[in-house]
């Protein structure tokens, strides 16, 4: 038996452990192996907009520019933009709703953009963000059909942003073949 787990698992002691120590750390820091920090690229990797990014990355090196860039003028569905202004203050775009099944969950993407001259310390639901002066930084948030608020702190300033997913009922999809 591992982690609290009811599965029995026939494997030597040794790998139990480093199972056990493995799933210990991911529940910690999310995914990973272990590092201390993840390496610019693997964090944006869930980012829907990367390829656009990157396009934008190589043509000018500002990675924040290029995150920028890929969202455009409105953001996707599923995207909320959260810009911080010089002052500290709070601007938040977002996309259409993402859809979800009623009693489900979807994945939200929030980007943090900042203008500040400073690291910034923004707080996005459970996740602490560290947005270096003038940079972006995201975050994959699951949330929940039926409470779909997310909240969004800086400093002494909040936001609550909702609407972000729209609840749905479930479907059955019937598909017949001569």
């Amino acid at each position: 038996m591992c982690c609290q787990d009811d599965e029995v698992l026939e494997l030597p002691p040794e790998v139990l452990e480093m199972l056990a120590r493995y799933r210990r750390m991911r529940a910690e820091q999310g995914f990973g192996w272990g590092e201390e920090t993840l390496p610019e690229l693997f964090r944006w990797a869930r980012f829907s907009r990367l390829g656009p990014a990157f396009d934008e990355y190589a043509a000018t090196g500002d990675w924040a520019r290029a995150v920028r860039a890929a969202i455009g003028g409105e953001p996707p569905p599923g995207l909320v933009w959260v810009r911080v202004a010089a002052d500290g203050g709070l601007g938040v775009r977002t996309g259409p709703a993402r859809p979800v099944i009623n009693g489900g969950l979807a994945e939200v993407e929030v980007v943090v953009d900042s203008a500040a001259d400073r690291e910034v310390v923004v707080r996005v639901a459970d996740h602490e963000l560290r947005v270096p002066a003038g940079g972006a930084e995201f975050v994959v948030l699951e949330v929940a059909a039926d409470d779909d608020a997310v909240t969004v702190v800086c400093g002494e300033r909040r936001r609550d942003v909702t609407g972000v997913v729209v609840p749905v009922p479930a479907a059955e999809l019937l598909l017949t073949s001569p």
